[in-house]
């Protein structure tokens, strides 16, 4: 396993789409920290670095994707993974050891963007508003979910040997993921606010938010309720997608859940993943 390690994050040192990703996160950092801050000045409002400070985990899931999906790609148009089997590395070790790279990758792209936002945006609109446990909080979290996108987009690249069809699949996937999580929020969204008047309540501002009626069980003509309106909630806590937007937009409600969600499709695809690669013919 060192050895495989050792040989992939060397591989990484050297490729050219873990930089571009890097480079892409950082500079996304710096243009949101400076346009925040003008649209401040502009519109006359405060700006806080709790606005833009997560805007990384819906976006990195994408990126995560594209990484991944070229990254383990070469491996099998440059031969590599039939190289390693043949000097005797067995199935699962190469697995995650691929796996491991894939993480450590997606989060140092990641921090890039943090590093960004924390050398251009706390000069220009200030440190966090929130409390420090609920930033902390939400960082965990968004590094569970990086693992769990991690795992779906590695158990893809290392099934499919065609580095143009796991790129392609991983892709729409990302994009698909963001549509479904994207629908089922702004339906639960339209819930609230067509009944404002009954309790909801906004974790991720500075002090809780509560909204209540006079004690009186919601009527039933909540556009989503009952075993419909469960399902929803589950959906957008337990798609990484899901977590991503409520990530980035502070409106998770239960956020203790979703790292516990993270770790349950880490080990179901992971788990997966290493079934069907131990029985995979290599070309």
């Amino acid at each position: 396993m060192n050895k495989l390690l050792f040989a992939n994050f060397a591989r990484l040192r050297k490729s050219k789409i873990f930089w571009l990703c890097a480079i892409i996160m950082f500079g996304f950092g710096v243009f949101l920290s400076v346009n925040t801050y003008y649209d401040a000045k502009a519109f006359k409002y405060k700006a806080c670095l709790d606005d833009i400070f997560f805007t990384y985990a819906p976006l990195i899931g994408i990126i995560c994707s594209v990484f991944i999906s070229l990254f383990l790609g070469t491996e099998y148009s440059d031969r590599t993974m039939r190289n390693k089997l043949i000097i005797g590395r067995t199935r699962s070790t190469i697995y995650f050891s691929n796996l491991i790279v894939n993480i450590a990758a997606t989060v140092v792209i990641c921090l890039f963007y943090i590093a960004a936002i924390c050398t251009f945006g706390i000069p220009l609109i200030g440190v966090f508003q929130s409390d420090a446990s609920i930033i902390a909080e939400y960082l965990f979290g968004t590094f569970m979910m990086i693992i769990s996108f991690c795992a779906i987009f590695t158990l893809i690249g290392m099934l499919i040997q065609n580095k143009a069809l796991i790129a392609i699949i991983n892709v729409i996937l990302a994009f698909a993921l963001i549509i479904i999580s994207s629908a089922v929020i702004d339906s639960l969204q339209l819930n609230v606010e067509t009944y404002p008047e009954y309790t909801h309540t906004n974790h991720s501002a500075e002090n809780d938010i509560e909204y209540s009626d006079d004690g009186s069980s919601p009527p039933d003509k909540f556009i989503i309720k009952g075993v419909k309106l469960d399902i929803y909630e589950f959906l957008i806590d337990f798609l990484p997608m899901g977590q991503a937007i409520q990530y980035r937009y502070r409106i998770a409600n239960e956020p203790y859940k979703m790292p516990l969600y993270s770790l349950g499709i880490t080990i179901v695809t992971t788990g997966i993943g290493i079934f069907v690669f131990r029985k995979k013919n290599i070309r």
